[in-house]
């Protein structure tokens, strides 16, 4: 199993919930058909704010399974920073491109905070 953290900002927007930066390079995860990932994205606890799949700027969802989203944050820091853990699971041969976004779920309206591109490579 593949694991590893990914940045989904730059250091110009740093911890700034607020803060609509460029989307940071996307990072890539090749896998083989069966074979399963993970991957991390920092979240602020207690702000509101969660990562969801924006699945109309994704693509090649046909090929992988996504799973997780759990909230991970450390007891003693309420508030502080934390991280939502994502599977992904490779089904079929090609690339996907999957697009999260940084947001709270009540402001629909409001564009994300933060995005985040994750892009696999499946053979």
């Amino acid at each position: 199993m593949m694991r590893w953290r990914m940045i989904a900002v730059g250091a110009a927007c740093g911890a700034l919930v607020g803060c609509q930066a460029s989307r940071p390079p996307a990072r890539t995860m090749d896998l083989r058909v069966g074979q399963t990932g993970e991957f991390a994205l920092p979240m602020t606890a207690g702000t509101g704010f969660s990562w969801t799949l924006d699945s109309g700027q994704s693509t090649g969802l046909s090929c992988v399974a996504l799973s997780g989203g759990e909230s991970v944050t450390p007891a003693e820091r309420v508030g502080g920073a934390g991280e939502q853990q994502w599977r992904i699971e490779a089904q079929a041969i090609g690339q996907a491109e999957l697009v999260f976004e940084y947001r709270r779920p009540w402001e629909s309206d409001a564009p994300a905070a933060k995005s985040a591109t994750v892009r696999v490579s499946v053979r």
